[in-house]
């Protein structure tokens, strides 16, 4: 046999036992230990995850500093919600007026100024609109004013459609919003006034199931506080109307105040407001 030919046999051997003791050690790798090595993976693929998670925040773009509850300068209002919020009932022939509002911006003080579309003092109330409609606008309105207080008045509309099932439900979909849109801010919460006799258990009920409704949110540390005006204008307590209050000074037309109704739900509101942002 030529030197070659030994040569390329003994390569060939030296393959062949190379391929036989790769052979034995590919089973141990797939044993128990192997197992073991998919374990550590796991807990490599967890670890990478927060590692990334960390690299992630760290990189990306400085997010804007949280706004402070309570504000102390430069801060904003919103008056959301339906026609309590516009003030309708306190302006000329019972339209829309400035309702609470300019109480309230007296109260507050020149720190605050008020935000939103329509209106002196400026807000976001529509006249006929339900709870339901309303959730996206003041979304909207939230997101886009960023404000440190929200006084938010919703379900007039409702009570005097007839549609007071699951209102709380619809009004606690706007409050959660605005906690979502503007963690920080503060905000309250008003019921609908009784306006009329034939309703008057009806608002009741709401005004108590909202109440019960805001205090879970309180308790759990979000900065909301209520109002409740259910039996605002009764003259004895939980002895309410019993008629359309048609000659009440309070009411101007169904189902909202008159400005001298408007007065006393003021004095309410502001100070809810002005103990809640700590003035």
């Amino acid at each position: 046999m030529t030197n070659c030919a030994i040569i390329r046999l003994r390569s060939l051997a030296a393959i062949l036992i190379l391929t036989a003791c790769a052979g034995e050690s590919s089973p141990t790798d797939g044993d128990e230990p192997s197992g073991g090595a998919g374990g550590s993976s796991e807990m490599g693929g967890e670890g990478g995850e927060g590692e990334t998670g960390g690299m992630g925040g760290s990189g990306g773009e400085t997010p804007e500093p949280m706004a402070m509850f309570p504000c102390t300068t430069d801060c904003k209002v919103l008056v959301a919600g339906d026609g309590l919020a516009a003030g309708t009932g306190s302006g000329p022939d019972k339209g829309d007026g400035e309702g609470f509002r300019g109480a309230l911006a007296t109260a507050l003080g020149n720190k605050f100024s008020f935000v939103g579309a329509m209106g002196t003092p400026k807000h976001e109330g529509q006249k006929g609109k339900k709870a339901a409609e309303l959730l996206e606008p003041i979304g909207a309105s939230v997101e886009m004013h960023k404000p440190d207080l929200v006084v938010l008045s919703v379900g007039s509309e409702d009570i005097f459609a007839f549609e007071e099932v699951g209102l709380e439900i619809r009004v606690m979909s706007i409050v959660d919003k605005i906690i979502e849109l503007a963690p920080n801010a503060g905000i309250v919460v008003t019921s609908p006034p009784n306006w009329s006799g034939a309703l008057t258990a009806t608002t009741k009920a709401h005004g108590l199931a909202l109440a019960k409704a805001i205090k879970v949110k309180t308790d759990a540390g979000h900065h909301i506080r209520f109002v409740g005006l259910h039996s605002f204008f009764c003259n004895v307590e939980n002895q309410c109307k019993t008629t359309f209050p048609s000659n009440d000074p309070h009411f101007a037309a169904a189902p909202y105040p008159s400005a001298k109704g408007y007065a006393e739900i003021a004095k309410s509101v502001s100070a809810t407001a002005k103990a809640l942002m700590q003035l």
